[in-house]
């Protein structure tokens, strides 16, 4: 696939930035570099609701899904072992080429009501992991407690 189809790719990393066109080398370096927790992914799209995606870090372990034209066409690898990082980097950069070879990994189709619990529990775990949800409830008890202490004096 010559590199000019390949700059419609876009690349979002969490956390992290985004990359138009990304190379091979850039896809390995943000896959080993992501630091598991939440959140901690990448997304590598073609177009409106055309994706594939990985989460978790190389201490971790993996989890890699695609998805095309709707979340009914969503599905996840599916392996006996671990998924190795060299196997989540490759069907990165073969989806990136344009290149099927990312089809001929084993693969089971999410159902609707799968990706609506995974989506729940990911917003709800990242939401948990906010620092600055942290800070806010920090502030908010301080603010509370100068409230409390100015009218106990009064």
């Amino acid at each position: 696939m010559p590199a000019a189809s390949r700059s419609s790719y876009h690349l979002q990393v969490c956390p992290g930035d985004s990359l138009q066109g990304p190379s091979d080398e850039e896809i390995d370096k943000v896959i080993r570099s992501l630091p598991g927790g939440v959140p901690s992914f990448a997304v590598l799209t073609k177009k409106k609701n055309h994706f594939m995606q990985a989460g978790g870090s190389v201490a971790e372990g993996f989890q890699l899904e695609y998805q095309e034209f709707s979340r009914d066409g969503h599905w996840e690898h599916v392996t006996s072992g671990e998924l190795t990082p060299t196997t989540v980097i490759q069907a990165l950069q073969w989806y990136a080429q344009g290149d099927d070879k990312w089809r001929q990994l084993q693969w089971r189709r999410l159902v609707r009501s799968e990706i609506e619990e995974r989506n729940e529990a990911a917003w709800s775990d990242w939401q948990a992991s906010r620092p600055r949800e942290g800070f806010f409830k920090g502030l908010l008890k301080t603010l509370m407690e100068i409230v409390v202490d100015k009218s106990r004096r009064h």
